[in-house]
């Protein structure tokens, strides 16, 4: 008899417990944007950019024509001479204007010390100007034109100016007017001025009758200052200043012209103010032919 042999089964490996192996965790899934989100999230972005630019870009978007010029100065230039410089074309729109081209074109005036030009949207172009005052004028030799100089001494053409104003500016005379020329600087009129000033504010009335300044370039250019000044009035065919304690000077002059109206002897030929303390007079011709200079103490 066959006897059976038992089959010995081969041993299974043994499993492997969980704490003695960590699981392998599955990969995080990456979150997905939603696009929708997305799209409404640009277009927000896009909204609020178009807000931010919209009063800045309409105005170069939409033409604007130039509907009104505004025009400021503090002179006698009027609208007509700024339309003339700027040639402004008919229906031109407000943003096609060159500003700083206009600028420099209203500069290019001797008369006007500064100039400024902008766009005022809608349809408004602003321009004012500063312009140079008139203190003195210079006849030419041609007899025709006039040269004008303000406080600082510049030299200028006047534009617009009526006659009336022009006659009350006083002329100056000693200056060498072959050689001055529209844009100059005469750095001599600044002492001119000065004295000028000091004058009209301690004796406007008298001031109002100058008519004339007589000057020595020559002696400026050496000395670095006017020494003396010359006036010419209807009442005193020359008076002698020293350029120094202008105060004292006017007031002996006043004393001069005072006591002459009361004695009927203006006008007067000459004053001398130029020693200190006393005044020399000089009558004029139709008292005496062979009248004698005085000497005046205050």
């Amino acid at each position: 008899m066959r006897t059976k042999t038992s089959r010995k089964s081969s041993p299974r490996p043994a499993k492997k417990s969980a704490k003695s192996e960590p699981k392998k965790t599955a990969p995080a899934r990456k979150k997905r944007t939603n696009p929708l989100v997305l799209c409404l999230f640009m277009v927000g972005v896009f909204f609020l950019v178009f807000l931010s630019i919209r009063p800045v870009a309409g105005h170069f978007a939409v033409p604007h024509r130039i509907q009104n010029i505004e025009f400021l100065t503090d002179g006698c230039l009027d609208r007509t001479w700024v339309l003339k410089v700027l040639q402004l074309q008919k229906e031109m729109e407000l943003n096609a204007v060159d500003v700083q081209a206009c600028r420099n074109a209203l500069r290019r005036a001797s008369q006007v010390i500064d100039a400024d030009v902008e766009r005022v949207y809608p349809s408004t172009l602003r321009v004012r100007i500063r312009e140079r005052v008139p203190v003195f004028k210079v006849r030419l030799p041609d007899e025709r034109r006039l040269y004008l100089l303000d406080a600082d001494g510049h030299v200028f053409e006047q534009i617009g100016a009526p006659k009336d104003k022009l006659a009350n500016v006083p002329y100056v005379l000693g200056l060498d007017i072959d050689r001055i020329s529209v844009g100059d600087r005469i750095p001599l009129m600044k002492d001119l001025f000065i004295f000028w000033n000091h004058a009209r504010r301690h004796a406007p009335e008298l001031v109002r009758k100058w008519r004339m300044a007589v000057v020595d370039e020559a002696a400026y250019n050496l000395m670095g200052h006017l020494p003396f000044i010359e006036v010419r009035t209807d009442e005193v065919r020359s008076i002698i200043f020293k350029n120094e304690s202008h105060s004292t000077q006017l007031e002996k002059l006043e004393y001069i012209l005072n006591d002459a109206r009361k004695r009927h002897q203006l006008p007067l030929q000459r004053i001398d103010l130029t020693v200190p303390d006393r005044a020399y007079v000089k009558p004029g011709p139709r008292f005496s032919e062979n009248a004698r200079e005085r000497e005046v103490t205050p």
